[in-house]
């Protein structure tokens, strides 16, 4: 569910991944893209590149679209945590004072 509020709403920041560190802005898509198009591109890249993971449904888009409506901003890596344990309905960022 994390990589689908990322792609929905964006992330900013500091944040680490595969032991590297990034602080960059990378625009949320929520507007422009529909559920289904989310999950083509989810699971094109969790099967591309020697990844092997199971596809990503429109139905689970939908759901974490739903679960996310409130956010207004980039997530950030301290919220996403919060999404992954689905305790997020949105306002992570704005609560925080972003």
């Amino acid at each position: 569910e994390v990589p689908i509020a990322i792609v929905l709403h964006g992330l900013e920041g500091p944040w680490e991944a595969g032991g590297q560190r990034y602080n960059n802005v990378m625009p949320g898509w929520e507007a422009k893209l529909s559920d289904e198009q989310v999950a083509a591109v989810l699971s094109y890249a969790r099967s591309a590149w020697g990844n092997d993971a199971p596809p990503v449904g429109p139905e689970l888009v939908a759901a974490v679209r739903a679960q996310t409506a409130q956010q207004r901003v980039p997530w950030r890596a301290e919220t996403l945590a919060a999404v992954a344990a689905g305790r997020v309905t949105g306002a992570g960022n704005q609560a925080a004072g972003r």
